[in-house]
């Protein structure tokens, strides 16, 4: 069949070969012992005819096979296009035919990842969207307490109260982002929802320090402690207006109110907190295992803030149980660089993850390095990305985290699984300082598609780095394949030692490596491109 045409034109000598074909395998009832002599017995064609007329039988054979592509061909056209005629019909088929039971988790499983935006306007709640699609879907949806979960401010008292009575355990909504005026404003609509002991999720954003008093004043006013089902606490400050007196406060702080009224909430199951640009002195979370701190420019300047680190060093000495922490930098810079040779001991952490953007002050890293102490940190992930607007210095950062701190070199001698990634480019990076900082790795990973990679041969022979590698993940990082990582198999292979090494996991790569690898590591390499 022609590649620029619809028409289906098959010799008829082919279609009859064809024809010949399917009537013997229809005989058979559609099995045959011998596949390779199927279609020489059906056509009559033996090896021992005269030559011209084996040429004869090549020929009816090569129509035949040319006969089948092309009706598959046609085939797959007609499947195409009945797909695009039946596409919506069959969707809703589909969808209506699935058991309200399935369809119920399909609710439940949207309504568990939905959020609400900071700063965006009213919206019709997705459950109410879902109970006008039918009645079978309102029916459905009447019944499954997950989508009406999420209870917002600005939901009138008539819905709020309908999700009072459908959900016996909110997430609730605390989002003034506009100039907030009053503290009744916030009592009177928590004064409509369950009592806090019965709320499982917390998320509050406002601007600026006197609306964070606000908020939670507000909130206070109808709330008692403990809160004894919540398991996840966001805060997010928007900041303060460029060119207010609050500017010139670092925007993580709290006014003393905030703070006495965070001092006395209690979160006793607790185990996911966020907090966006504010450090309460302390949480009583006894139970906390995950943390987010993220630390954002305010607005659309590039301007570098100032961040109260002595506040957050108190904060992270009130949460012993913590197991993993990330941290986000965005133009970051440090207001107190010193805090004296005491650090904050995180018995519990094992997971840490470091993302550092735009301006940031290498300062900010080596006084967080400073300030902690990790003595089973078991994973470490390290991100950076900037614009060359930004000058981004990965360099320095680097080195701020591993070269040294106040008690000389700085090691991370529990580190078993580490990450680097990069989305900016520059000449090298520190890897000798890098790698000796982590002597225990087995499983590393590193995406650096703007430098070129380690010297990983020098490191592990010369420097006796990476003594305990097991497993290496690559993503886009130039020829650090064919320059670095091929030539360090070869040798522990030629040394005996491969054995010990058990996958490499290679996204995007030549055909040429892939080929060399897969001769030294067999089953051992997984290749994605």
């Amino acid at each position: 069949m022609p590649k620029d045409s619809n028409t289906l034109r098959i010799g008829i000598p082919a279609l009859d070969s064809l024809l010949v074909g399917l009537k013997c395998l229809r005989e058979e009832s559609g099995q045959c012992l011998d596949a390779a002599s199927f279609w020489l017995n059906c056509l009559g064609i033996s090896a021992e005819d005269s030559v011209h007329d084996v040429q004869k039988g090549f020929a009816h054979l090569k129509e035949a096979r040319k006969a089948l592509d092309m009706l598959a061909e046609s085939i797959d056209l007609s499947v195409r296009r009945l797909s695009q005629l039946t596409e919506t019909a069959m969707l809703s088929s589909g969808i209506a035919n699935l058991p309200d039971e399935l369809l119920a988790r399909i609710f439940e499983i949207y309504a568990e990842n939905h959020q609400i935006s900071m700063g965006t306007e009213y919206h019709k709640p997705s459950s109410m969207v879902l109970a006008s699609v039918c009645q079978r879907f309102r029916n459905i949806t009447l019944h499954v307490p997950a989508l009406w979960e999420i209870v917002s401010h600005d939901y009138c008292s008539e819905h709020v109260l309908m999700r009072k009575e459908r959900c016996p355990n909110p997430r609730v909504y605390v989002h003034y982002i506009d100039e907030l005026e009053e503290v009744e404003l916030v009592s009177e609509y928590i004064e409509e929802l369950h009592p806090n002991d019965k709320w499982k999720e917390l998320d509050i954003c406002y601007s600026g320090l006197k609306g964070g008093q606000l908020v939670l004043e507000g909130i206070s006013e109808n709330v008692q402690s403990p809160f004894e089902a919540l398991k996840s606490l966001s805060i997010f400050n928007l900041g303060n207006e460029i060119g207010t007196e609050e500017e010139i406060l670092p925007p993580t702080q709290l006014t003393e109110v905030s703070h006495q009224i965070l001092d006395t909430w209690s979160f006793p199951v607790l185990t996911s907190l966020t907090l966006t640009n504010v450090i309460p002195r302390r949480l009583l979370s006894p139970n906390l295992k995950s943390m987010s701190l993220n630390f954002q420019t305010i607005g659309d300047d590039q301007i570098s803030y100032n961040w109260d680190f002595a506040s957050l060093k108190d904060l992270l000495g009130s949460l012993a149980t913590l197991s993993s922490l990330y941290i986000s930098f965005f133009a970051a810079d440090v207001l107190t660089p010193d805090f004296g040779s005491r650090r904050v001991v995180l018995p519990n952490l094992s997971a840490l993850s470091i993302d550092v953007h735009g301006q940031t002050n290498p300062q900010v890293l080596s006084t967080l390095m400073n300030a902690i102490d990790m003595p089973i940190l078991a994973k470490f992930e390290i991100g950076m990305s900037g614009s060359a607007e930004d000058q981004p210095e990965p360099d320095a950062w680097l080195r701020a985290l591993f070269d040294t701190s106040i008690q000389g070199a700085r090691t991370f001698p529990t580190v078993q699984e580490f990450h680097i990634r990069s989305e900016i480019e520059g000449p090298k990076l520190p890897y000798t300082a890098m790698f000796g900082a982590l002597p225990s790795i087995q499983k590393l990973s590193m995406s650096l598609p703007g430098f070129s990679g380690p010297k990983l041969k020098q490191l592990v022979f010369r420097k006796k780095s990476l003594q305990n590698l097991r497993k290496l993940h690559i993503r886009d990082c130039n020829s650090l394949l064919s320059h670095s990582i091929i030539p360090l198999l070869q040798d522990l292979k030629e040394r005996g030692d491969l054995g010990d090494f058990e996958l490499l996991e290679v996204e995007t790569g030549s055909k040429e490596d892939k080929d060399v690898c897969e001769i030294l590591l067999g089953e051992r390499l997984l290749w994605k491109q």
